[in-house]
This record gives structure tokens, C-alpha cells and sequence, in this order.
């Protein structure tokens, strides 16, 4: 497992986001660290799916998802937030 800080997190998510958009209106869409991603439309239920994939692949940590908050899963924030929790 690779250590990162959650600012380093963000940006490599934010990064896969963008990277991952073929097109979509997420390039287009200004991503904080407080944006809905579903909601807003950056992120759908595939993306959002391949976006926890990837976090687990690059970087070994699994977000349980039962018993967290919707409001912080569908956020950059919220999700580094998990991630870093599922390490300690």
C-alpha cells in the first residue's frame, strides 16, 4: 500500500475523473474537493464504481460503503476521507 496524503489523493482522483471523461461534461465541470460528483453529473453509477476500483487498485485501500454517509462517498473529500480511514 502506497502512503499519499488526502490533498495528493484528491488531485489523483480528480485527475482520474478528468482522464477518464471521454467527452463528458466532467472535463468541462469545475471538480472541488466539495463537488457531488453524482449529482452534479461529473460521475455516473459506472463511473463512480470505476473511480472506487481505482482507488483500491493504485493504491490498496477498500471503501466500505455500507456504513457511510451518501453525502461523503459522493464527494472527492468524503471518498479520500474513506480511503485514508480504511488504512488506520
Amino acid at each position: 500500500m502506497r502512503t499519499i496524503t488526502e490533498r495528493e489523493l484528491a488531485d489523483r482522483l480528480i485527475e482520474q475523473i478528468r482522464r477518464n471523461s471521454n467527452g463528458t461534461r466532467s472535463v468541462n465541470t469545475k471538480i472541488g474537493l466539495d463537488s457531488d460528483l453524482l449529482t452534479a453529473g461529473i460521475l455516473d453509477s459506472i463511473g463512480f464504481v470505476e473511480l472506487l476500483m481505482f482507488i483500491e487498485a493504485e493504491y490498496g485501500y477498500k471503501i466500505d460503503l455500507i456504513d457511510a454517509d451518501p453525502a461523503q462517498f459522493s464527494t472527492i473529500k468524503g471518498l479520500c476521507e474513506l480511503a485514508l480511514k480504511s488504512c488506520s
